[in-house]
């Protein structure tokens, strides 16, 4: 009588202990054992992958396999764990040697000196973040403060002992067009955030020492909820369209925290820009209490 089943219920039926040496020789050389690879799709992870790797131009990575599950199974054991229902740390070492493979042939295809240009159309990008160093003018009461994850950061902000401030930067755009205005800040996760949500307000003079009139708000809430752990780190989020000429950026918490607002960039760029990550690092999963 033919029996079918998965491998734990064919080690069952033939008392085998799963995965033992015996549950192994017995796979290899059961002449009656017929195994054969169970194909279950499923469509909305394979459209996905499919699309991530249209869209970002990623590359799929699988760990070989026979055609014949006999051979798979008796040559790739040891990439998982006894009860294969995940990988055992030569299998992760394998896979991080497959995934350094792909990043070594793609940065192998990079020009050795590649073009710096701007976004599209033209941009005016300034990031302090790393290196403390901002060339925007700015109101007196802006400090540069410094604080410490894993690496040292700083952000513009009203310092520490005065997080509820108001403060203001003057950005420019240089171009004879509109611009795209983006602002970089610190936000974290998850909720409460740790920073105080503010109000942005653009204003603009027609003429140099002439009335600045208001002509963008945005209001932000410095909490991210796409982490499902403790973070720290930076969003990008457009505030607004600035005409050509310098405009001035102001911000006004509007709840109490314990810390500032914390700016870390800005840009001004066309409209093809889309916000997102410009600028903007890594997120960082060091404990919270480290800020």
């Amino acid at each position: 009588n033919l029996r079918m089943g998965n491998l734990r219920d064919w080690s069952k039926w033939q008392d085998v202990g799963f995965d033992t040496i015996d549950f192994f020789t017995e796979i290899s050389k059961n002449p009656n054992l017929d195994l054969r690879w169970q194909m279950i799709g499923n469509q909305g992870r394979d459209d996905l992958v499919a699309s991530i790797i249209k869209d970002f131009g990623a590359h799929l990575y699988k760990l070989p396999y026979h055609e014949d599950p006999k051979v798979s199974i008796v040559e790739s054991r040891h990439l998982f764990s006894q009860d294969f229902t995940r990988l055992s740390t030569e299998g992760h070492h394998v896979i991080s040697l497959g995934i350094l493979g792909i990043v070594y042939r793609q940065f192998n295809s990079y020009p050795r000196h590649p073009r710096i240009g701007t976004w599209g159309d033209g941009d005016v990008c300034h990031s302090w973040y790393m290196s403390g160093d901002c060339p925007l003018e700015r109101s007196p009461n802006l400090v540069m403060e410094k604080f410490k994850s894993i690496a040292t950061q700083y952000a513009l902000s009203t310092g520490m002992d005065n997080p509820s401030d108001t403060g203001w930067i003057v950005v420019e755009n240089p171009f004879e067009t509109e611009r795209n205005f983006i602002l970089s800040y610190m936000v974290s996760g998850p909720p409460p955030s740790i920073y105080p949500e503010v109000v942005i307000r653009i204003y603009h003079a027609e003429e140099e020492g002439g009335e600045e009139i208001e002509i963008a708000t945005e209001h932000i809430d410095p909490t991210t909820l796409d982490y499902n752990a403790e973070v720290h780190t930076v969003a990008t989020t457009k505030v607004g369209r600035i005409p050509p000429g310098k405009s001035r950026v102001y911000w006004a918490a509007k709840t109490n925290r314990r810390r500032p607002f914390r700016i870390v960039a800005t840009q001004v760029v066309g409209d093809g820009f889309v916000t997102g990550g410009i600028l903007g690092p890594s997120a960082d999963y060091s404990h919270m209490s480290l800020y």
